[in-house]
Formats: structure tokens, sequence, C-alpha cells
């Protein structure tokens, strides 16, 4: 719920997903996935410091 918060102030979110000790956060526009990071990587969270990246997309390496 924190994460939500957070990071749907600044676009609307398709989901999130935890991972062990990684959060993955799709939003519906890439445009509001760089605004978020821009405003929030370094800041604190929760106890720790957000080190945010955007996520590689991987495809399908059968695919041509």
């Amino acid at each position: 719920k924190q994460v939500y918060n957070l990071f749907s102030n600044f676009g609307n979110l398709e989901c999130i997903v935890t991972k062990k000790h990684k959060v993955f956060i799709k939003f519906r526009s890439g445009y509001f996935a760089a605004v978020a990071l821009n405003y929030l990587n370094g800041l604190p969270f929760a106890g720790n410091l957000l080190d945010l990246n955007i996520a590689k997309i991987q495809r399908n390496a059968n695919k041509k």
C-alpha cells in the first residue's frame, strides 16, 4: 500500500510485483515512469534509500 501510494502520485499504475528485496512497478505510460524515477531516486523510503531503474524488456529470442 505504501509503494502504491508513493508511485501512483506520478501516474496510473498497471501492476506492482514484489520479488525478494525488489519491487517492480509498471506504469501505463513510460513518461510517468521516467518522471517518478527523476523525482524519487535516492529519496528515503521505509528505512532505505530508493534505488530506481528503468527495467529492460525481454523480447522473445525466437522472434525475428
